[in-house]
């Protein structure tokens, strides 16, 4: 049986995977320390439970990221003999149900608490022999919380550009929820501070839709990636340029009259096939070959090409 060879991944790759695992791992170690310090200040604020859920579901992103890269570098065996290349697809898509299930937790939990007129108990605490407003903890909890998670979401962006890695960048997404909903727990306790019950909700419910919207966009890439769409961009969701960069050096060859590429994303590299029309058929096999191999030299994500000819493109 043909098993899919090892990748080789370029060092400025390896770099790069590097330096994002390590942003993973370190915000692992933060949103623990989050989900302690927000467990004790709470209290009985929505917005402030809401947050502190967040934290715990934030820790999918991260650890789906840190296991896929560690799956996708396995060999191909019998069992699988396209190898386990598509593992941090699946990252992607666990880390895209966290963010649509912390959403549509965080959207109920606030309409709830509208619809129920219960205003949140925030009480005082007492501090060293003196009573304080416990809204004043819950402060500085969430400044914890919002900061440092905004840094780690910019970071875990920026890494995951150069290893074209979704599920980072998912985490990325969801470090936003998390200091938006931070943002939005500070507006809550502050508005409940001066007297507005509902304020605490109500900044749970607007940044709810927000999130929403970011899980519905990542829950549609991780399922279109899987099913076999085309490759995309990251960013903005366009075309690859490696489709028409693959169709127009084949095109460039003096022995092809027409070609046509498909291609689609296994993980971090890509999969495909291409058709060409030659001019000449003497010595196919050979010209076949070199084709394919200066195509996985120019584009080293371009990892598995078959390339078929035809007398005429289908359609």
């Amino acid at each position: 049986m043909m098993l899919t060879t090892p990748v080789e991944y370029p060092k400025s790759f390896l770099a790069a995977e590097r330096r994002a695992k390590r942003i993973a791992a370190w915000s692992i170690i933060y949103v623990v320390s989050t989900i302690v310090f927000m467990g004790l200040t709470m209290g009985g604020s929505q917005a402030m439970k809401t947050v502190w859920f967040d934290d715990i579901l934030g820790l999918i992103p991260p650890v789906s990221f840190l296991v896929g890269a560690a799956v996708a570098k396995r060999r191909a065996t019998a069992d699988y003999p396209y190898g386990f290349l598509r593992a941090p697809m699946i990252g992607h898509l666990a880390s895209a149900l966290a963010l649509i299930a912390f959403g549509i937790m965080l959207a109920v939990e606030a309409v709830l608490a509208l619809l129920e007129h219960t205003p949140p108990s925030i009480g005082g605490t007492v501090v060293f022999g003196r009573v304080i407003w416990s809204g004043w903890l819950m402060l500085a909890a969430l400044a914890y919380s919002i900061v440092p998670m905004a840094i780690f979401g910019h970071s875990k962006e920026k890494a995951a550009l150069p290893i074209h890695d979704r599920a980072l960048l998912a985490d990325a997404a969801m470090a936003r929820a998390d200091w938006l909903s931070g943002g939005a727990a500070v507006a809550g306790v502050v508005g409940v501070g001066l007297g507005f019950w509902w304020a605490d909700a109500v900044a749970a419910l607007v940044v709810s839709l927000d999130i929403l919207h970011d899980g519905a966009q990542q829950i549609r890439g991780a399922v279109s990636r899987l099913i076999g769409a085309p490759p995309r961009t990251l960013q903005k969701g366009r075309e690859d340029v490696l489709i028409e960069d693959v169709k127009r050096h084949l095109l460039e060859l003096d022995w092809v009259a027409g070609a046509d590429v498909r291609l689609r994303e296994e993980g971090h590299v890509v999969f495909g096939e291409a058709t060409v029309v030659p001019r000449v058929t003497d010595d196919i096999g050979t010209k076949l070959s070199d084709a394919r191999q200066a195509i996985r030299q120019r584009h080293w994500r371009m990892h598995d090409l078959t390339i078929t000819v035809a007398a005429r493109l289908p359609p």
